[in-house]
């Protein structure tokens, strides 16, 4: 049926039914084509363009497959790193997100049959974090961009410095505030002050103000001093008057005046040092009195800031202590670690373990199958007879195999790590955390925790 002209209502039609998502299952990855029923899947099989796909397909199918699985995993991985970091979602929301792009790599051309398995993948890959719960598979992405991981350490480094700052800044002024409150109580409390009325005084009156002088000699006050001298002044200008032709009485009198005025004088310097001094003095003994009370109160506040030094002290001993218990328990992890990395080995393979066949290389009847590793060859490959067909022998590298992990109660064989070529009864299998604990059969016994999917095998009976 030949294609309808641009612009007719067939065409329109047709556009608007191509728009949008349409049914996975009538989508050709090889081609790239979208059908819209069965109808047209069944006619888009039978044509040239998917045939000679196929017939590539054919020849080179592994690696094809691989080059999907590698693209739907980047894609996946770049929708959940963009759009949600480093939070924890759930999985069927980022494969949603994902499969919104009509032309997107569907996970039926993919080596995973399912997104659980795809998930699971992602978890014992260590590319992100993954648990079931009621509502299905969560994922949360594991940073790894050096620049990312630096900047946030930073960010965590200054938070950590200003709360610190500010809890020494709030001890230091509850500190200052004890230090406050005890030396108030020891002089003897918070004392309340009363405000006083002022002296009432009438209008147009006068306040006089007293100062009694303290000097030797007995000398008067300021006011006597004034007043004889202002008398000894208005002798001087009479005696001048008066005698005005006599020389030698003048000079006489001058002198006397002269002599009366100085002793004034001095007597009036006198009274006025005295009279400071005695403020002087006054304040001296307040003072020495002060610095006393001091000296008694000193002992018992350097006592106190004695003992709070000590305190800080201990308490500083004390997390110096935590920190190095935490450093060394950290290095004895990352020796164990060590010890572990040494022992494991890149070859795996064993006599009598339970293998799976991973590779669509052995055709669609043995793929996925368990068989028993009979034969190891040159370490790296094994024959493996198939347990559904024990007159099948496939010699396969292992790559193409994985271990079976078995049921509670079951004996496995130890195939990599501690306890390499040992035999166990496996005990416990955390799914969450893709390990299990096994007890050793042979030797001594002893438990092995934490063992990893990868490096043990059931043992075949």
């Amino acid at each position: 049926m030949p294609k309808a002209e641009r612009g007719t209502p067939k065409d329109i039609a047709n556009r608007a039914k191509s728009k949008g998502l349409q049914k996975l299952k009538f989508y050709c990855q090889m081609c790239q084509k979208q059908c819209r029923d069965a109808n047209g899947m069944k006619c888009h099989e039978t044509s040239e363009g998917h045939l000679r796909q196929m017939r590539i397909f054919s020849e080179n199918s592994g690696g094809i497959v691989d080059t999907f699985s590698k693209d739907f995993e980047d894609y996946f991985l770049d929708s959940l790193k963009r759009r949600h970091g480093v939070k924890r979602v759930r999985a069927n929301l980022v494969y949603n997100e994902l499969i919104a792009d009509k032309h997107h790599v569907h996970m039926n051309s993919t080596m995973w049959s399912s997104l659980t398995v795809f998930v699971q993948y992602l978890g014992k890959k260590g590319i992100c974090i993954v648990d079931e719960s009621e509502r299905g598979w969560f994922v949360q992405y594991i940073e790894r961009d050096v620049v990312k991981l630096a900047k946030a350490a930073t960010t965590k480094e200054r938070e950590i410095k200003e709360r610190e700052e500010e809890e020494r800044s709030q001890r230091r002024m509850q500190k200052s505030m004890l230090e406050a409150s005890r030396a108030a109580e020891e002089e003897g409390g918070w004392g309340e002050k009363e405000a006083t009325k002022l002296g009432e005084r009438k209008e147009g009156e006068r306040v006089e103000i007293g100062i009694k002088g303290g000097g030797g000699g007995g000398g008067g006050g300021e006011a006597e001093q004034g007043l004889k001298r202002k008398c000894a002044f208005d002798d001087d200008d009479e005696e001048d008057n008066d005698n005005d032709n006599d020389n030698d009485n003048d000079n006489d009198n001058d002198n006397d005046n002269d002599n009366e005025e100085e002793n004034n004088r001095n007597s009036n310097g006198n009274s006025k040092v005295s009279a400071l001094d005695s403020i002087m003095n006054a304040n001296k003994h307040r003072s020495a009195v002060e610095e006393q009370e001091k000296q008694k109160k000193k002992p018992k506040k350097e006592k106190e800031k004695e003992k709070e030094k000590e305190k800080e002290k201990e308490k500083e001993k004390e997390k110096e202590k935590e920190k190095e218990k935490e450093k060394e328990k950290e290095k004895e992890k990352e020796k164990k670690k060590e010890k572990e990395k040494s022992k494991i080995k890149k070859h795996w393979l064993h006599v009598g373990i339970v293998v799976k066949v991973v590779s669509k290389d052995v055709g669609k009847l043995h793929y996925k199958s368990k068989g028993v590793v009979v034969e190891v060859v040159d370490r790296f490959a094994a024959k493996v007879t198939m347990i559904s067909d024990e007159s099948v022998v496939i010699l396969l590298d292992q790559d193409d195999l994985r271990t079976v992990v078995g049921k509670v109660g079951e004996k496995v064989k130890i195939v990599n790590g501690e306890g390499r070529g040992k035999v166990a009864i496996l005990e416990e299998i955390r799914v969450e955390e893709f390990v299990c604990r096994l007890k050793l059969v042979e030797g001594a016994g002893g438990v092995l925790d934490g063992v990893e999917y990868e490096h043990f095998s059931k043992l075949h009976v």
